[in-house]
């Protein structure tokens, strides 16, 4: 399974691309290869997050728009979606006073994202912000395999 994290600092940028690595990346997130599907790409989704997709794309109609994406992979069921109630058991359980101290450097509100990542099969992510990503690659217990991006490359499709 292709499954993938996007942030939402990300996903804003797709109404304008700033390059070619993130019109490649969205070609793949639209494609939807019926004799491949192994292939497709698989958003990895909680309803925070799509609320976060959402607040930054009001009012956009630009067919590379995040919610423009979003709403050809809910029609076609290319999605993981994790349920709030998994994402705060994973909050209560995980995110302990020590981890706070000595491992998370992010905002509270990316929080509700780890799971989205460390629960997903690839465990692959694009995130932009340097916090963020440093805290995903040094959770402890779920950091190893992990795969962040800052931008858009060619080994995510593959």
């Amino acid at each position: 399974m292709k499954d993938i994290f996007i942030d939402a600092d990300i996903a804003n940028r797709f109404a304008k691309p700033p390059d070619e690595s993130y019109r490649n990346l969205i070609k793949w997130l639209l494609k939807n290869d019926k004799g491949k599907p192994e292939l497709n790409a698989i958003l990895m989704l909680s309803d925070k997050l799509i609320g976060e997709y959402k607040g930054g794309n009001v009012g956009c109609c630009n067919v590379n728009s995040i919610a423009a994406i979003l709403n050809t992979v809910l029609i076609e069921l290319r999605y993981v979606k994790l349920k709030n109630d998994d994402l705060k058991h994973f909050i209560k359980t995980h995110i302990t006073k020590k981890i706070i101290k000595d491992v998370i450097t992010c905002n509270k509100k990316d929080w509700w994202h780890f799971p989205l990542v460390f629960y997903s099969d690839r465990k692959m992510a694009i995130v932009f912000d340097n916090k963020f990503r440093n805290d995903l690659l040094n959770f402890p217990k779920f950091s190893k395999g992990v795969s962040v991006f800052e931008n858009p490359e060619e080994k995510i499709y593959l």
